[in-house]
């Protein structure tokens, strides 16, 4: 009996121990209740999602942009160093920032010859700016000097530069601070394919009292707003969400919105520093690392399209052609940043709002060759000439097409003028008139399907003792439904019967006809014909 006890104390010894190296690996929290041992991992944080109405997802084309993973992706020259603990007062934004620079009153080197740098890939246009924290430190105090001690660089072109003398803070050891500052630049002027991001810090005029800078973190998050746009804030944990935050300043004064799991906000006019930040915090205490985004805002769009043409081949192809509109309130760049193609089977076209225009159909974007195409392309620069195929179903005469723009906001620009374009049904229906020797014309219409009824006017000349006299007939002919054809119409010039349209006079000459057809949709045609 004592063994066995002992065998089951030794097992359940070895459990125990099994079981404390299994959860050693985790931060966790072990409760026991009615016999039962629950687990609770509180080692993952929250993660939280932005998405914009209407707008792309700011996309991050940085690499390792919060230098967790050291210098990794960056290319560094002269005094640059990871640092990730507290310096001179100064903090990490997060886990590490890189000092450049040398942070001593020694002798050093040049702010040229101090440089932290990236290439950024920006295909298509897509990085619209680039934002950093900075902090940016100097022991100098001879006026002249170190002027500027931190310059950033676009592709060679200096977007920011900070003087020493600017630096106005007491002095803590010798050494003056701005703080951690963030700065948006606009590159969206910048149409190269990759972009190089390079940070100068150090020496200016001399090599004496060192000027260096600490980067926070680099980001090209960047979200195009205007007035409406609405944000929204999703946050998911293993654990229950206590609190979703963001927070931005607006004319100075700090502004903090908070809710349990989900957030949706829109700002009431442009924020101080372009600045938005947002984060969540578990039900444990336990928070993520908090995001930075920079909202830029452009209220303007672009300019309405004016000259907006169709031309057709009569069997539902049409092209397209207008010059691409101006939009130079957000973009160095003048063009805009998207189109919208809709049509209509009615004139005039209603009052459009923005609910109305969505309910009009979209023609499918055709290749050059006829087949099927991908959609909308990116618009040209202002001024040059757009040029699209496009093909629409359907059995109606004729077709009405409107053309607007938008930036990269997604303000729309007001709605172009009307082009029309016809198709078979309505492709100059075929007027065929035959005038005999006795001043018999007789007249027809084919392809005429989809017309509902015909209006004519006959007028011609005739002599009256010598004068010529100019008369005129009119009628309306109700068309036989969805016919291809009407045949036929007789109009006589001489002995007049019953039934007929007559004209009593001789020595008729200069007959014109004149024919009118209106659709089931009212749209009209005229088509003239003049016989001998």
């Amino acid at each position: 009996m004592k063994k066995r006890y002992f065998r089951l104390l030794l097992l359940l010894c070895v459990c125990f121990s099994a079981f404390a190296n299994t959860t050693a690996s985790f931060s966790s929290v072990v409760t026991v209740e009615s016999n039962v041992i629950q687990v609770r991992a509180w080692d993952s944080v929250p993660v939280t999602t932005l998405t914009i109405d209407g707008n792309k997802t700011p996309s991050e084309k940085i690499v390792n942009g919060d230098f967790s993973q050291g210098l990794t992706g960056w290319s560094a020259v002269g005094d640059v160093a990871l640092i990730n603990e507290t310096e001179h007062n100064v903090t990490p934004l997060h886990q590490n920032m890189i000092r450049i620079g040398r942070d001593t009153e020694d002798d050093s080197k040049f702010v040229s010859d101090n440089v932290l740098s990236q290439e950024i890939e920006n295909r298509s246009n897509n990085v619209a700016a680039v934002g950093f924290w900075y902090n940016f430190e100097t022991f100098e105090t001879a006026p002249g000097f170190d002027e500027p001690g931190f310059m950033v660089y676009i592709n060679d072109q200096m977007v920011h530069q900070v003087l020493a003398k600017d630096i106005t803070s007491p002095s803590l050891d010798g050494l003056r601070g701005s703080e951690w500052r963030f700065l948006s630049v606009n590159v969206s002027g910048f149409s190269n394919p990759t972009l190089t991001l390079k940070f100068h810090a150090g020496n200016t005029g001399d090599t004496l009292r060192q000027s260096f800078v600490y980067i926070g973190q680099v980001t090209t998050n960047a979200a195009i707003a205007h007035a409406s746009t609405v944000f929204h804030l999703h946050a998911l944990s293993q654990l229950s969400i206590k609190k979703i935050s963001a927070r931005y300043r607006l004319n100075g004064q700090v502004i903090e919105k908070n809710d349990i799991d989900s957030l949706s906000f829109s700002f009431p006019s442009r924020i101080d520093d372009n600045v938005l930040e947002y984060w969540a915090e578990d039900t444990s205490g336990t928070a993520e690392q908090h995001h930075f985004v920079q909202v830029l805002f452009d209220n303007t769009p672009p300019l309405a399209i004016t000259d907006l043409k169709a031309t057709d081949d009569g069997n539902g192809n049409f092209t397209l052609n207008w010059t691409a509109p101006s939009d130079q309130n957000f973009s160095q760049i003048d063009q805009a940043a998207g189109y919208d193609i809709r049509y209509s089977t009615m004139l005039p076209l209603p009052s459009i709002s923005d609910q109305d225009w969505e309910t009009l159909p979209k023609p499918s974007i055709r290749t050059t060759d006829g087949l099927p195409g991908s959609g909308l392309r990116p618009p040209l620069l202002a001024g040059q000439q757009e040029i699209y195929d496009v093909h629409v179903d359907g059995n109606a005469s004729a077709y009405y097409f409107v053309v607007r723009s938008h930036d990269q906001a997604l303000n729309n620009s007001p709605i172009s003028n009307v082009a029309q374009g016809k198709t078979l049904s309505q492709a100059a229906p075929e007027l065929h008139s035959q005038l005999s020797d006795v001043a018999h014309l007789r007249f027809s219409l084919q392809n005429v399907q989809n017309f509902t009824d015909l209006e004519y006017l006959v007028e011609y000349d005739h002599d009256v003792d010598q004068q010529t006299i100019h008369e005129g007939l009119k009628g309306q002919v109700l068309l036989p439904g969805n016919t291809d054809s009407f045949d036929s119409q007789d109009i006589f010039f001489g002995t007049c019967s019953t039934n007929t349209l007559c004209v009593e006079h001789e020595h008729i000459q200069n007959i014109q006809v004149t024919v009118t057809l209106r659709n089931k949709n009212d749209a009209v045609l005229d088509t003239i014909l003049k016989s001998p």
